[in-house]
Order: C-alpha cells, then structure tokens, then sequence
C-alpha cells in the first residue's frame, strides 16, 4: 500500500515496515533494498491479475464484440490487483517502462481482438482506430493506456466522422 500512496522514490523502508507491521530488519531480510521490494510487489500485483478470457459473442455484430471488450476491461479495471499495480504505476517512475510493457502485453489479446472485429466489419483502419477504442475505453477506467504511440488524429477525425455524421435511424 505504501508503494501505491506514494511511489517509488517517497516511499521507504521504514514507512514499508511499520505498515506491514514488522520491523524493518525483518523486511529487510527478505529484500536487500527497495528496488527488489518493489519488483516483488508489482510482480505479484501483475500475477494476481485475472487473464483475458474475452467470452466472445456467437455474433458477427461489431457492437456486441466491442462491448465484450469493454465489459472485460471494465472487470479488470475493477479487480484490487489491477488497481493496486495500476496506482502504483501512475506514481512511480522506477522501472516505469518495464512495467508499462508488461501492462501492454496484458492487453495486447483485447487489442488483437478488437483489430479483427473491425477488419471483419470491414472498418478502414482497424489498427489504428483499435488503438483508439482501446485508449477511450482504458482512459473511461483511469487505467494506463500503454506504450502504444497513439495512432494520430487522422484516425480519429475519421472514427468521430463516422460516428456522428450517419443520420438517426
């Protein structure tokens, strides 16, 4: 929890100790320093994350997939491994690409999934505009949107024209 309230680089061994409620010797003898500490934690954070199962809609229609989508992140966002390591990344800057990568490979079946949902419904883009659906829906859970460049305004010019300039059924 320490870790999480206030990163990396405010927290110490201390601090860690008394609110694990042992001395700090005794954190000490099972972690040579911090840096070691933290990676345990996030490591275990990462680990206790529940896997991508994506229980995909006997359906072609691209609304139901995405929500399929959406519905899963909306469950991992809500999971205290996910939160916790999520929280503690925003915070910290130690060893911060390392575990956007793994956060990005967390989400890298949804990605794929989404990519191939559009490119069945024939959407132009799918890569680029996958990127955008899943930075909307990760950035609407105040998770971290990955280490994937954003795929530029073009794409979403083109995913909001779309969007909005079909007329009401």
């Amino acid at each position: 929890m320490v870790f999480q309230q206030d990163g990396y680089a405010r927290s110490t061994m201390q601090r860690i100790a008394r609110a694990a409620g042992v001395s700090k010797v005794t954190v000490y003898a099972h972690f040579r320093d911090k840096a070691h500490l933290f990676s345990a934690v996030m490591d275990q954070h990462l680990a206790n994350m529940p896997t991508p199962s994506l229980a995909v809609p006997g359906t072609s229609e691209l609304r139901l997939k995405l929500a399929c989508v959406a519905e899963e992140i909306r469950m991992l966002a809500g999971h205290p491994a996910c939160r916790f390591f999520c929280q503690t990344l925003v915070h910290s800057s130690h060893m911060r690409q390392l575990y956007l990568d793994q956060w990005e490979a967390r989400l890298q079946r949804y990605r794929r999934y989404v990519v191939e949902a559009l490119a069945h419904a024939h959407v132009a883009l799918p890569d680029a505009h996958a990127e955008q659906f899943m930075r909307l829906v990760l950035g609407g859970h105040s998770l971290p949107t990955g280490t994937v460049p954003p795929s530029g305004d073009p794409a979403t010019i083109t995913l909001f024209e779309r969007a909005f300039s079909r007329t009401s059924p």
